[in-house]
């Protein structure tokens, strides 16, 4: 079962990887769907996979983290966006700045 689900993943950021904006729907359903942590994972998995990712998916991550209270996440994915090469924009620190309030 193991071997599946990577051979799953590894499929699945290739076709990302050609369709990025494939990925960045998943990440922006993730969110809608308030489900912050699973967002953020698959953020992740997406960078070390290649994937490139846009700062809207961004912004809807840390949006979703700031609705559910996850205010340290959304700062700490504010200050990893540059590592990323996405800069952050004012949406990002807006969305940021109310997640912690």
């Amino acid at each position: 079962e193991l071997e599946e689900a990577r051979a799953t993943d590894t499929l699945q950021l290739g076709i990302w990887r050609e369709r990025p904006k494939l990925a960045e729907r998943a990440l922006a359903n993730l969110a809608k769907e308030g489900r912050p942590i699973m967002a953020i994972r698959t953020l992740r998995c997406m960078q070390s996979g290649r994937v490139e990712v846009g700062v809207v998916p961004w912004n809807a991550v840390i949006g979703a983290c700031g609705k559910a209270k996850l205010w340290p996440a959304s700062l700490a994915l504010l200050r990893s966006m540059p590592d990323s090469l996405s800069e952050p924009d004012v949406v990002a620190c807006t969305t940021a700045i109310s997640a912690c309030e």
